[in-house]
């Protein structure tokens, strides 16, 4: 598309890769064609960058990414704590006054203090629009900041969702979505498995921590058609000694991200 006559753009896109280190792209992002390896080859990286706060959980990171201020003035000083008045534990976006559709407890930003990027947009350009989807409810939320037309994340086994903090209901368009997601899991194999040559980039596939040996080895069955979505016996899995349970197999693969990235295009 052309850029409008003030050289400003059309469409800003922020993307938060969890534990999306330094070494990783080290790793792979060079040798990728397109994706994070265009933008590092493309754009401007920053080889020898740093965060600033202590506490580098994902509610606290994802305060800070849009925001501009630390955690320490934000609110958001790590996933959950203890509130020293009630003495009862505080999870970083949950809000008593919401309602999350498919949840049992409702969220929102009311934890967080300030404003954001997005804030600052619809303040500046009349008519601009500030959307946020994530898989993790703390991503979509914090990253969106006060003002934005929608924020989405995903609860297992509902699909995509938002909170009456944001919307009065469930939009049709997520319903759909969702109705198609959950079907297309419970239908079709999903193997997760490597693409292109893997000699001396990927890292070994089995790990011992403690005194439990853990295997992660490529490739990967994350679902297989007509398997249970919750619990799943270890003899049904692949390369794998995981717990077993269909919602944390498919969050840790490439398959979610895809799921995150469809809901997003829709």
């Amino acid at each position: 598309a052309a850029e409008p006559a003030s050289g400003r753009p059309n469409l800003v896109v922020m993307i938060s890769v969890d534990m999306l280190s330094g070494e990783i792209m080290d790793r792979y992002g060079g040798g990728l064609p397109g994706g994070l390896g265009l933008l590092e080859k493309n754009g401007v990286f920053f080889e020898n960058g740093f965060q600033e706060h202590a506490f580098t959980e994902t509610g606290p990171g994802h305060s800070v990414l849009l925001s501009g201020r630390h955690p320490a003035s934000n609110g958001i000083t790590a996933n959950q704590w203890r509130d020293r008045a009630t003495g009862r534990a505080v999870y970083c976006v949950q809000d008593p006054n919401a309602v999350t559709f498919g949840a049992p407890s409702g969220a929102s930003g009311i934890q967080f203090k300030g404003t954001t990027l997005g804030t600052w947009l619809k303040d500046e350009v009349p008519g601009s629009r500030v959307f946020a989807i994530a898989g993790k409810d703390r991503s979509a939320i914090l990253m969106a900041g006060p003002k934005a037309d929608g924020v989405y994340w995903l609860e297992d086994g509902f699909g995509f969702t938002t909170s009456t903090a944001y919307q009065k209901a469930l939009p049709d368009w997520v319903a759909r979505y969702n109705v198609n997601l959950l079907e297309d899991l419970h239908d079709h194999a999903l193997v997760w498995a490597p693409i292109g040559p893997t000699e001396g980039v990927t890292l070994p596939g089995r790990w011992t921590v403690g005194n439990m040996e853990i295997v992660s080895a490529l490739p990967r069955l994350i679902q297989a058609p007509g398997l249970a979505m919750q619990a799943t016996n270890s003899e049904h899995l692949l390369h794998e000694n995981q717990d077993g349970s269909f919602w944390r197999r498919w969050r840790a693969s490439p398959f979610f991200d895809d799921a995150i990235f469809d809901a997003a295009e829709t």
